[in-house]
């Protein structure tokens, strides 16, 4: 069999990929044509089984669990009240509200853990009073999307689940993995509104001072949802319940502080909540059970191997080949949806990692915040598209005011990715 023919599904994956087919076909399609047409001395029936094997694996039961989680939280009123309690940490700043808009995504790291839920919430409350206190409203809408780079970071992230399933590696050691560097990018941020905004003099600095009552108030009011990841990552860690049995256990938690404690919830919501939780869900594990047939493709024609031989014979040095893999996932990253990448790129990748000496837990914070940069940059990025769906502005004037944060962005994943202590502290000491 010639090269040409090896590569082709691959190819045929990507220009699926780029004329705007249905993600899971861009998926299926390659691997049946791979059986069908191919490797004839194989089964077209191993296609349908990987489909099915993929979805029963025990660790992916925990997506619809984490998902429903962040549903939840969102109809329990959580933003509102992390929002005031962000106003009163950072509000005194130069660029008080779009410090707001930054820290706020820090915290809703631990209630929604997806980029595009904490992009659409900060469009809607957020971007309306930063026009008003004199932010551009492309600037606003910009830091909105860039923002959310931060809350996947945070556990339980829906990102850091899926790299750990088709990594093998621990979900705890990765929850753990991400607070250090989602701080590293949420300062990076915090520093380039700072200067912006006080060299265009954007925004109203508070004088406002709270008082101890106040501040106690909106503390009781945020520590339900800040405990949270804490709570999760303590129990997994002491081994009181596995990720999957955590998810469960945030659902109830959840539940409990909608329905009982901020009483914002009703009991009729759960039936929208299960719809789209059932949504989100769909949409991931049938892009994981569709990739798992390309996978076999891939594995049984040893391409991964290719790529190692192909990026080794550039550099054996693991930091040139972490520039490169960078390089390369920030560019894939801007034509490709997050869960794409994870399951066409990232079994390519892994075996390199062992080849010249990258810590796997490591790899994967780098790699997350590659993919979510990717997904606030044009041409194609969905967090990037949301943003400007929401606030009406068009893709030319968002880039134009993106550009310093991306600069940041940037600056943040190459500390991460070069200071890799940064990722391991916390698995180094609470790991498993």
């Amino acid at each position: 069999m010639n090269d040409f023919m090896i590569w082709l599904p691959l190819i045929i994956c990507v220009v699926m990929f780029l004329m705007n087919f249905p993600v899971y076909s861009c998926l299926l399609v390659p691997g049946i044509f791979y059986f069908v047409f191919i490797s004839t001395d194989l089964d077209v029936g191993i296609c349908f089984q990987r489909i099915a094997v993929a979805t029963e694996n025990f660790p992916l039961m925990a997506v619809p669990f984490f998902v429903m989680a962040g549903e939840i939280m969102n109809y329990a009123g959580i933003s509102s009240r992390m929002m005031k309690f962000a106003r009163m940490i950072v509000s005194r700043f130069t660029g008080g509200l779009a410090q707001v808009n930054v820290l706020l995504s820090a915290l809703m790291g631990g209630v929604s853990g997806s980029a595009l839920a904490d992009c659409a919430n900060e469009c809607k409350i957020l971007v309306p009073d930063m026009v008003k206190d004199g932010y551009p409203k492309s600037f606003s809408t910009a830091l909105s999307s860039i923002s959310s780079i931060v809350t996947p970071i945070i556990p339980p992230g829906i990102s850091l689940i899926m790299y750990a399933f088709y990594a093998n590696c621990s979900v705890g050691d990765m929850f753990l993995a991400g607070y250090i560097p989602a701080i590293v990018i949420a300062a990076c941020l915090m520093f380039t509104v700072w200067y912006l905004s006080k060299r265009n003099h954007w925004g109203i600095k508070s004088d406002r001072r709270y008082s101890p009552k106040e501040w106690l108030l909106s503390l009781k009011d945020s520590i339900w949802a800040l405990i949270m990841p804490i709570g999760l990552l303590g129990g997994m860690r002491i081994g009181l319940f596995t990720a999957t049995e955590g998810g469960a256990m945030c659902v109830l938690y959840a539940s409990i502080i909608g329905l009982f404690v901020y009483r914002e919830m009703k009991f009729s919501d759960f039936k929208k909540i299960i719809v789209s939780s059932a949504k989100s869900t769909a949409s991931i594990l049938i892009i994981v059970g569709c990739a798992a047939a390309l996978g076999y493709y891939l594995s049984w024609e040893a391409i991964p191997q290719r790529v190692t031989e192909l990026l080794l014979s550039v550099s054996t040095n693991k930091y040139v080949i972490l520039l490169i893999i960078n390089i390369f996932l920030l560019i894939i990253g801007m034509f490709m949806e997050g869960n794409v990448v994870t399951v066409l790129i990232l079994p390519l990748l892994l075996p390199v990692l062992g080849e010249v000496g990258i810590n796997i837990v490591h790899f994967g914070i780098l790699y997350s915040v590659n993919g979510l940069i990717g997904a606030c940059t044009p041409p194609f990025g969905t967090v990037m598209f949301t943003a400007c769906q929401t606030t009406g502005i068009t893709v030319k004037e968002y880039t134009k005011a993106a550009m310093p944060l991306f600069a940041a962005g940037i600056v943040a994943l190459a500390i991460i990715t070069y200071v890799p202590a940064l990722s391991l502290f916390l698995p180094s000491i609470f790991g498993g």
